[in-house]
Parts: C-alpha cells; structure tokens; sequence
C-alpha cells in the first residue's frame, strides 16, 4: 500500500497514510498496553516522531514538490493554485455562511472570488470539507459535526467491548477511515465514486 501510494506521487495520499500509520500506533498504544505509564510513554514517543516527520516536511516542501511534479508554473495542481482555491472557498462561505450556497453549485460561483484567475475549468475545491460547508453553509456543517461525534461516542464504545482477535482489524479500520478524511481535506476524494463507497462501507 506505502509503495502503491508513493508510486503514485500523491501528496495528500501519503500524507493520510502517514497518519493513518500514527492514528493506528497511537490506538493500539492506548488499548493493548495495559498500564497508564506505558500509554503515556508510547504516546509521548508517537508525538515526537510525528513531530520530527512534520519538521522535516516542511523544511522540504519544495523536493516534495518537485517528486509530486507539482512544482513550477502548473497552475492545474500546484501549492499555489490550492491556497487560490481555499481562499475563493472561504470567501464564499464567508458570503453564504447561514445554508450555503448549494451543493454542486460551488464550480459555477467561484470564478470572482479567486485571487488569481485559473484559465481550467475548477470543478472541485480540492478540499471536500470545505467544499461541503460552502455548499450547505453553517446548518449542513453543524449537522455533519453532530453525526461526527455521535459516530465518535459509538466508535470508542465499541472498542472496550471488543474481544482481543478482533480489537487489531477494527483499529487498522478506524485507521483507515482517519486516512481517507485527513486526505480529502487536501483532494476531492469523496467526489470519486469508489472512494466514497469505500469510505461509507467502512
């Protein structure tokens, strides 16, 4: 999977694997070990590698650029062309704040909030998330917050009562699903239909 994803160069898609990979240590720090002082340490350990990786990304953002092959003047896909989107995005949520402006509706708006103009047609904002809060403003947003909480309540309820055979595939699973939301706010993977079937089915 690591190989299938750095193959690919995609930025967001290593990037969710990553902590998909420390989301997973860090549960099963806190749900195999069996004293608080080994938790705290595991953990604590976790932090800072995670914290020297996050160092060194961004001391090199550019030769991650450059590997990605989103360096130079590609305006289709660059670092630049996403901080334009973000921004137009905000904007208009900004501007729509209360319902939104329409689910689906984002592409054909966002052309006179850009800072930059983008010759491509923008279809997506690269970010689901924000792309949602666009589209359905603070109501869609607080809704899906609520669902999201409530989906977390059940979640860590269901991990103390499960038995230890199956503790290691439903903790690879939530790992899994933290991935694929960490990476969609840097992509518009939930606009994929495989991938979100496969997020929903999970």
């Amino acid at each position: 999977l690591a190989g299938g994803v750095i193959f690919s160069r995609s930025r967001g898609g290593i990037l969710g694997l990553t902590c998909g990979a420390f989301v997973y240590a860090a549960i099963l720090s806190i749900t195999l070990l069996k004293t608080n002082r080994k938790r705290i340490f595991s953990l604590a350990v976790l932090s800072i590698l995670f914290g020297l990786l996050f160092i060194a990304a961004s001391s090199n953002v550019d030769d991650i650029n450059k590997f990605a092959r989103r360096d130079g003047d590609n305006w289709g896909y660059s670092v630049e062309t996403r901080k334009n989107l973000y921004n137009a995005g905000y904007y208009m949520f900004m501007d729509y704040k209360a319902f939104g402006l329409g689910f689906n509706a984002f592409s054909s708006g966002i052309y006179p909030y850009l800072d930059k103009p983008i010759k491509a047609y923008v279809e997506h904002l690269h970010n689901d998330w924000l792309e949602f809060a666009v589209g359905g403003g603070i109501t869609a947003s607080v809704i899906l917050l609520l669902c999201a909480l409530r989906f977390l309540w059940v979640l860590f309820g269901r991990f103390k009562r499960l038995p230890a055979d199956k503790l290691l595939t439903f903790t690879a699973l939530v790992s899994g699903l933290f991935s694929m939301a960490l990476a969609s706010f840097f992509d518009f993977h939930f606009f994929i239909p495989s991938n979100a079937a496969l997020f929903f089915i999970i």
